[in-house]
């Protein structure tokens, strides 16, 4: 479950609130770690895997993939070294990025759609 960063916002300072409000014995700092504990599996962990599933498609890339980069451009690879690959954008238009300039392959999202026809 992943919630936006408002709602954690919210979440968090409700419990602050809270935990000033409360003198009947509930020391402050396990509220603490509890809010540390929801930052982590709200926020942190999320953004781990998201990062981790990237790394991996940014591996499994070969020439032949559609790819959109992070300015937007769509194209097919043509050409892969180990930090850059060249795109076809066009007929004739060739334009090497990073690697890491890609932000995701288009391939797995019409396979997405296929399944969820």
């Amino acid at each position: 479950m992943q919630i936006g960063l408002d709602a954690a916002t919210q979440i968090l300072g409700s419990a602050l609130l809270w935990a000033q409000q409360e003198r009947t014995g509930l020391p402050f700092w396990p509220v603490l770690v509890v809010i540390a504990v929801l930052f982590y599996l709200l926020i942190i962990r999320p953004e781990f895997s998201s990062r981790k599933q990237h790394e991996q498609m940014l591996k499994n890339l070969k020439p032949g993939d559609e790819v959109v980069t992070i300015g937007g451009l769509i194209g097919r690879i043509v050409n892969l070294d180990n930090e850059t690959c060249t795109i076809r954008v066009d007929d004739n238009v060739r334009v090497r990025v990073l690697r890491s300039a890609i932000a995701r392959t288009l391939g797995e999202e019409k396979k997405k759609d296929k399944d969820a026809q």
